[in-house]
């Protein structure tokens, strides 16, 4: 299924490439793919995918530039104020695109009018995991146990506005402390 993605993606990326480019030789000098976080997670690894093969194919160099932090904030800051040349690139999630702005109404990019979408290049399933100590087989069965436990049971999640974070936050059941981790490819994405 990733290889599907994957090809599908290039194949996309490829053909909005030629048609923009086709008045001049693009690429003609190094891509970045920008990814607001940290190396290791889910969209670091489609980035880098992507890269090897965009590479491969158009003859330049694409590389990722990880820049983890402030929920990609800083990221897409960053792409948002760069030369729109088509040579910084940003390989974005729901977080930074619709997560952010509906938390933080200030912000310095607009994921409207900053961006222009290339290609969707994957879908990364999101999973709810326990100890196994814990004996749960089902949500309901965690509900159930939350309520019997109150404020006992945490949660890590890759980041503070992380769909995953938001989700949790909406079960009431759960404590509000969030167990804090630093952010690296185990936190999830």
């Amino acid at each position: 299924m990733f290889q599907r993605f994957l090809r599908l993606a290039l194949a996309l990326f490829a053909a909005a490439v030629c048609a923009a480019a086709a008045a001049q030789t693009y690429p003609n000098k190094t891509v970045r793919l920008v990814v607001p976080y940290a190396p290791g997670g889910s969209p670091d690894v489609f980035a880098r995918a992507i890269a090897a093969r965009l590479t491969e194919q158009m003859g330049q160099p694409f590389v990722v530039e990880n820049r983890g932090g402030a929920g990609g904030i800083a990221a897409c800051e960053m792409v948002a104020k760069s030369e729109p040349d088509g040579y910084t690139l940003l390989v974005p999630d729901i977080a930074q695109l619709a997560i952010n702005p509906a938390l933080f109404p200030k912000l310095a990019y607009d994921p409207v009018k900053d961006f222009a979408p290339i290609s969707l290049i994957g879908s990364i399933p999101l999973f709810l995991v326990v100890h196994p100590s814990l004996k749960i087989d089902s949500v309901p069965e965690l509900i159930k146990v939350a309520k019997a436990r109150p404020g006992e049971l945490t949660y890590g999640t890759g980041g503070v506005g992380s769909l995953a974070h938001i989700l949790m936050e909406s079960c009431t059941c759960l404590s509000r402390d969030r167990a804090p981790r630093r952010r690296h490819s185990s936190a999830g994405n």
